[in-house]
């Protein structure tokens, strides 16, 4: 994939799916989430792809607030086993 703004709107908007799909899975209710391993499992298994999402983002696109987020997500995505 060439990176470009191109491919920064198609990861926000993969992003914003992967989000989408959460809310779905859970309705913000968080006794469907514990209530399920199967929920858990999939609103993992999405917060994963958003942290490797967002580690494929642009530098310029991200901003100095956004480092700190990052930061975390790389660190999620590594104590997830990925």
């Amino acid at each position: 994939m060439t990176m470009g703004p191109q491919s920064d709107l198609a990861l926000l908007d993969h992003i914003r799916a992967r989000v989408a799909r959460i809310d779905e899975y859970t309705n913000r209710e968080r006794s469907k989430f514990y209530g399920s391993h199967l929920v858990q499992d999939a609103v993992v298994r999405n917060l994963q792809t958003i942290a490797e999402s967002t580690q494929r983002l642009r530098n310029g696109l991200r901003g100095n607030r956004s480092r700190s987020t990052l930061a975390c997500n790389r660190g999620f995505s590594q104590r997830a086993g990925r």
